[in-house]
């Protein structure tokens, strides 16, 4: 009975290793979701807000002053300032005010399909994100261009750096990792030093209680006096 009570004790010792080892998975789990979640939440709202606001931000801009003399100059001064921001005739205006080799309609087949039909793109590379607006005519515009109201006069192209926007993410994710790191560590002293407080006084109990089945009768049994 006492060598069956022994060996339960030290059952449940060896049971700690895999609480451990299932709390290090739950929180290496709980970091990587958390990380990586954080991460396309980012991606999305630059996909969803950020860009779209700021191409109409931009759009209303070159419009504002489109019927100033020194429009081109203005335009110039403005896109140049910007730095992140191209703006490309459609092949429509470039046959109405001729050709511009820095506004030319200079994209991939695809993405040139997907404009000229009117559809946004967005686009990670690999250093930066990258947001094609199509400029659509609207009534406004037609007293100048010779196109009808919703054909495309061009787009809009926007690049943001790809580690500006992360890099707060990256130190976000290695805060997420450190942390982990010392949960799992907590984890681990927190179980040992429950087993300790908990199970090792019965351990000694039950090699007691071995040696006294055993015959030997002269252990001393620990015990504390509260009276």
């Amino acid at each position: 009975m006492f060598d069956s009570l022994n060996k339960n004790l030290r059952l449940r010792w060896k049971l700690t290793i895999p609480l451990v080892l299932v709390l290090f998975i739950g929180i290496e789990i709980t970091v990587f979701v958390t990380s990586y979640s954080l991460y396309y939440i980012n991606l999305h709202q630059a996909k969803t807000k950020t860009f779209p606001h700021y191409a109409k931000a931009v759009k209303e801009a070159l419009i504002k002053d489109m019927a100033n003399p020194n429009y081109k100059e203005l335009k110039n001064y403005y896109i140049s300032s910007l730095g992140n921001v191209k703006v490309l005739r459609s092949p429509k205006l470039e046959a109405q005010f001729g050709e511009n080799k820095e506004e030319s309609f200079d994209l991939l087949s695809k993405e040139k399909e997907a404009v000229l039909a009117g559809k946004q793109l967005f686009i990670k590379e690999k250093d930066v994100l990258k947001g094609i607006y199509p400029l659509k005519a609207e009534n406004r515009c037609l007293s100048c261009h010779k196109v009808n109201e919703g054909e495309v006069l061009g787009a809009l192209v926007l690049t943001l750096p790809y580690n500006d926007i992360f890099s707060i993410i990256t130190k976000t994710q290695i805060t997420y990792g450190v942390l982990g790191f010392l949960g799992i560590i907590g984890g681990f002293l927190a179980v040992y030093i429950a087993y300790i407080v908990s199970h090792k006084p019965l351990d000694r109990l039950a090699l007691v209680l071995q040696k006294m089945a055993e015959g030997d009768l002269t252990v001393k049994v620990p015990y504390i006096d509260y009276k």
